[in-house]
């Protein structure tokens, strides 16, 4: 029986239990968060992060599923379970597409139809959605989320803690700097600064962070 931790209990982490069910071979689901609530998921309680520690639960297989509200968040919970020794997987969905050439490192999840071609590298902790596709030779790097139906070009190198907003098209052969938010619909088509939320077509900047990119609901 193939057994799957899955740290979060928000609404990605629920799209991560159901994809892990239904295409990608796994039976049972655990949810581990910091600090649970009587709310029930998948009719059962989430376990606290210090009792699953000491639980049996901890030579499962486990992903982390946080959502990308805040990324510096999202980088900091990985950190955390990594250096706790877990046994993180990638999670891939029978119905994406990829090439046998990727290399990947870990807690890299690929919803159904995502796409990555042949020469493609990716860091740690990636979500690549429904439809996006990594195009041949780009590298990827840490942290980062890529909406449904985003398109990334060839030989394009993609920096930490980034966001590509639905539809969203970066121009072959371009650095993405870190802490990157281009909006729904936006073509990158130029390198640019770091810190900075890139909307239209082509994308101009509108927005500083340097605090980090947060994404406001």
């Amino acid at each position: 029986m193939k057994n799957l931790v899955v740290f979060g209990a928000g609404s990605l982490a629920i799209s991560v239990a159901k994809l892990a069910l239904e295409n990608c071979g796994y039976h049972s689901i655990k949810f581990v968060v910091d600090n649970p609530t009587a709310d029930l998921i998948f009719s059962e309680p989430a376990i606290a992060w210090h009792d699953f520690l000491q639980s049996k639960h901890l030579r499962d297989d486990f992903i982390i599923a946080v959502g990308y509200r805040d990324m510096e968040a999202r980088k900091s919970v990985f950190e955390r379970c990594h250096n706790a020794k877990l046994k993180i997987v990638n999670l891939v969905s029978n119905h994406a597409k990829i090439h046998s050439s990727v290399k990947l490192g870990v807690n890299n999840i690929f919803f159904d139809q995502a796409v990555a071609e042949h020469g493609v590298e990716i860091g740690n902790n990636n979500v690549i959605w429904t439809n996006a596709v990594l195009c041949h030779d780009t590298q990827i790097g840490n942290h980062n989320f890529f909406a449904a139906g985003a398109v990334i070009g060839g030989h394009c190198n993609i920096s930490d803690c980034c966001f590509f907003g639905f539809n969203s098209v970066v121009k072959e052969k371009m650095n993405v700097s870190e802490h990157t938010l281009l909006g729904a619909l936006s073509y990158l088509n130029k390198d640019h600064v770091s810190h900075h939320t890139w909307v239209g077509a082509p994308a101009k900047p509108i927005k500083e962070h340097l605090d980090g990119l947060k994404i406001p609901r």
